[in-house]
């Protein structure tokens, strides 16, 4: 039972519950059977929680009961208490039963059908998903976190492998010079101009691709700036070309019309391992077991979608061919 100290003595939620009621219908008998207890028990309680507050809240002529002035008062301010108080319950039911998971995504395109097959699935579960922009990001609170293993790899993160290594491809219109060959390496593009993402848009992306460039002795690379909605139009009007994955392939194979994916032979870095990561610290609650299941059982499926076992050129032919 709940009991609340005032000026030394102690009140049980209940008295306050039913001098509520009593102080609504000023009729005891009443207030009694919709209580469902006896009168006598009703007014027992009442009258110890007169002696505990030390006040007559109730002004009593025969059968007849009605507040007093110091009643009134009591009931302003007990009745916006229990009006709180039960905001309160139905506000823990609420988070109980619906929470939200704070989600950093490094490729948001991955993901995004799982994503809305997950909210479908479990509407009780609100997912923020938030684009992971600068990898300081991973030093704030979150629930876990969806992207390459080398952004987690110090000993405060513990993370569940995804999909194999990562496989480069240079994405190119199926009529550009180069749509035939094996392979190709960065010396083979020195001449092409590169798709890239919005400086603004995404610094973290923007940087990351001139990264690729200098490392492989291409310093002043031919930018095509624009946005990535454009990216595969781009791309299949010879405008430009795209160093992409096997898993960025799967994940918009249904954008990829008319387009040809070589591979890659120059080394950019370590291939990337797609990983679910979370915070050594925080406790796996239902919740994100909950969601944490489901991203695996998905991503066995997308592991088939995305894995290419043979290492050769992925042609795209037009819905019409």
């Amino acid at each position: 039972m709940e009991r609340y100290m005032t000026g030394g003595s102690l009140m049980e939620l209940l008295q306050l519950q039913y001098f509520i009621k009593l102080a609504q219908r000023q009729h005891l008998t009443q207030t009694a059977k919709e209580l469902m207890i006896s009168a006598s028990s009703l007014s027992a309680t009442i009258r110890k929680l007169e002696k505990e507050l030390n006040v007559e809240l109730f002004e009593r002529k025969g059968r007849n009961i009605r507040l007093s002035a110091s009643g009134k008062t009591f009931y302003k301010y007990i009745s916006q208490a229990q009006a709180l108080f039960d905001t309160a319950v139905a506000e823990a039911q609420r988070s109980r039963q619906s929470q939200t998971l704070l989600i950093f995504v490094e490729n948001t395109h991955i993901w995004a059908e799982t994503f809305l097959d997950f909210k479908n699935k479990f509407t009780n579960i609100q997912l923020n998903i938030t684009p992971l922009v600068d990898f300081g990001q991973l030093t704030e609170p979150f629930d876990f976190y969806l992207g390459n293993v080398y952004n987690v790899t110090d000993n405060k993160f513990k993370y569940h492998i995804l999909f194999k290594p990562e496989k480069y491809y240079v994405l190119m219109s199926s009529g550009h010079r180069l749509a035939k060959r094996e392979s190709v390496s960065l010396n083979d593009l020195k001449d092409e101009t590169f798709f890239q993402y919005y400086k603004k848009a995404n610094p973290r992306k923007y940087q990351h691709s001139l990264t690729i460039f200098r490392d492989n002795g291409i310093n002043q690379p031919k930018i095509l700036e624009s946005d990535e909605i454009l990216r595969y139009d781009l791309i299949r009007a010879q405008k430009c070309v795209f160093i992409t994955t096997n898993v960025g392939l799967g994940a918009n194979f249904s954008r990829l019309e008319g387009l040809t994916a070589v591979p890659f032979t120059s080394l950019i870095r370590e291939p990337r391992t797609q990983v679910i990561a979370w915070n050594k610290a925080i406790e796996l609650t239902n919740i994100r077991r909950t969601f944490y299941t489901f991203i695996v059982n998905a991503a066995l499926s997308l592991e088939k979608k995305f894995h290419i076992d043979s290492f050769k050129p992925l042609v795209f032919p037009n819905s019409s061919s």
